[in-house]
């Protein structure tokens, strides 16, 4: 199942036409974007995170961004992403809001590094139990976009995020230290002012 969701995702991307990846991306001015991925989750928790509650499973996830070109290989942007999963009982959410910069080390190649620093938030429900935690965030990844119209560019990405947060349960702290990190293979688009 994971291996077709995989397929899914990348798929689009492989199927473009080459006159299509061959075009070179121009990027100005105010610029927003989003995504759709595929999201192995795993959460640690305890006063040391050593306690797996959650290894490696997938769930969807997507983001949305917004931000404004510093040059033509610099973007500056603000991310707001989300991840879920549901198991039998219970179902973990985790969103992330990140101030970021995208580099493209070569202007008329798609290839791109992206990384950003902010906060993230983590909720659990299990039964009749609620548990909240709030804390530091990070990102950062590796991807491509390749222009499909004079404003529009669309291209797969994988990124890594990790949070580390303070736990309570129903309002009150249980533990110092939960630890969450996510992997994710997705595609993005993003859609740039005209000149």
């Amino acid at each position: 199942m994971l291996r077709l969701s995989w397929v899914a995702v990348l798929l689009p991307v492989v199927l473009m036409p080459a006159t299509v990846l061959a075009q070179v991306p121009e990027r100005y001015g105010f610029w927003f974007g989003g995504g759709a991925a595929v999201t192995l989750g795993n959460v640690r928790i305890g006063d040391d995170a050593t306690a797996i509650i959650d290894a490696r499973k997938p769930g969807p996830s997507a983001f949305l961004s917004i931000g404004g070109t510093l040059s033509r290989t610099v973007l500056l942007g603000v991310d707001v992403a989300g991840w879920t999963r549901s198991g039998s009982d219970t179902t973990r959410t985790f969103g992330m809001i990140t101030f970021g910069a995208t580099l493209f080390p070569v202007r008329q190649f798609p290839l791109y590094l992206k990384g950003g620093f902010g906060v993230g938030t983590y909720q659990e429900t299990a039964g009749t139990d609620r548990y909240d935690a709030n804390g530091f965030g990070m990102h950062f990844g590796v991807g491509a976009e390749f222009r499909v119209a004079p404003t529009l560019h669309v291209g797969p990405y994988v990124q890594y995020a990790f949070s580390r947060e303070n736990v309570k349960r129903n309002q009150l702290t249980i533990f110092s230290q939960l630890d969450i990190d996510l992997l994710s293979a997705g595609v993005g688009v993003r859609w740039h002012r005209s000149r």
